[in-house]
């Protein structure tokens, strides 16, 4: 996997030397995927991992799963990267003062796997904060990405 895709769907290619190479009929796909909570996710240092009113990028080929509720947030910015609720740790939070999705996904659930639990996401600031161009201010901007809740 070389980042030049989606981390979740990236194919699985076996390998059995000496006799040779396999790909899965069954369209089985790996997934490197990184936990919110998890100080590997930030550096192994946990002076990195965010806090209050800190920004955060997820770029392109990084897939993070929020299994827990993280402070609040200047500005989440999913730059071709995606993040995912955990279905698996109940409610979950995520606050903000600006959430923009831009080439990427951000994921609560979908019709298909609703989100079985309660998920908050909370626009902070006031209507004075800083506007981004042609988005305003609080906002949740999707570009050329998805938005699944």
């Amino acid at each position: 996997w070389d980042y030049s895709g989606d981390a979740r769907e990236a194919e699985i290619l076996v390998s059995l030397w000496p006799w040779g190479h396999a790909r899965n009929p069954n369209q089985i796909t790996w997934a490197y995927v990184d936990l919110w909570s998890s100080l590997t996710t930030w550096g192994g240092v946990l002076e990195n991992k965010p806090l209050e009113g800190d920004s955060v990028v997820i770029t392109q080929g990084q897939y993070i799963v929020l299994d827990e509720s993280p402070p609040a947030l200047h500005l989440l910015l999913v730059y071709g990267g995606v993040l995912e609720f955990s279905r698996d740790v109940g409610d979950l939070a995520l606050n903000a003062s600006y959430i923009f999705v831009f080439g990427g996904k951000l994921v609560v659930g979908t019709e298909q796997e609703p989100f079985p639990n309660k998920a908050t996401i909370t626009l902070t600031g006031d209507r004075d904060s800083y506007e981004l161009p042609v988005y305003g201010a609080k906002c949740l901007a999707v570009r050329d990405a998805i938005l699944d809740l």
